[in-house]
C-alpha cells in the first residue's frame, strides 16, 4: 500500500497540469512577444504572405524590425502605476 502511494505521488510531481499543456502554445508566443526582438524573430510570428516563399520569408524577417513595443508599453503602464501608489 506504502508503494503505490509513492507511485501515485511520484506520477503526480512527474505530470504536467492539463491547462498549462491546454495553454502551452499561447503562453509561449506572449512570452516571445514579451521578449521581442531577436526571440521573436527566431520564432517566425511574422504573418507570411501568400505565395512567399521560404528565402523571401527569411529575407523579410531579416530587414523588418522587430521593436519591443509589449516591453515598452508594459513598462510604462507599471511605472504609472507605482507614481500614482507614490503620490497617496
Amino acid at each position: 500500500m506504502a508503494n503505490q502511494t509513492l507511485l501515485d505521488d511520484y506520477r503526480a510531481l512527474n505530470s504536467t497540469h492539463w491547462l498549462y499543456t491546454r495553454n502551452r502554445d499561447r503562453l509561449q508566443f506572449l512570452y516571445e512577444s514579451y521578449v521581442g526582438g531577436e526571440e521573436y524573430r527566431r520564432s517566425g510570428h511574422l504573418t507570411r504572405y501568400n505565395l512567399e516563399t521560404q528565402g523571401e520569408y527569411d529575407a523579410r524577417l531579416t530587414n523588418t524590425p522587430l521593436d519591443n513595443h509589449c516591453q515598452s508599453v508594459i513598462g510604462t503602464y507599471i511605472s504609472f502605476l507605482f507614481d500614482f501608489v507614490k503620490c497617496r
